[in-house]
């Protein structure tokens, strides 16, 4: 896993963080249901 820039470090963290929130919330909402 390379990362060139501290910026494609900071975009890759956004987007795993994300999937993460969807991904919780996705859980949350099957199982409320």
């Amino acid at each position: 896993m390379t990362i060139a820039t501290p910026d494609a470090m900071g975009v890759v963290f956004v987007v795993v963080w994300t999937a993460l929130c969807f991904g919780a919330m996705a859980a949350l909402s099957m199982r409320g249901l």
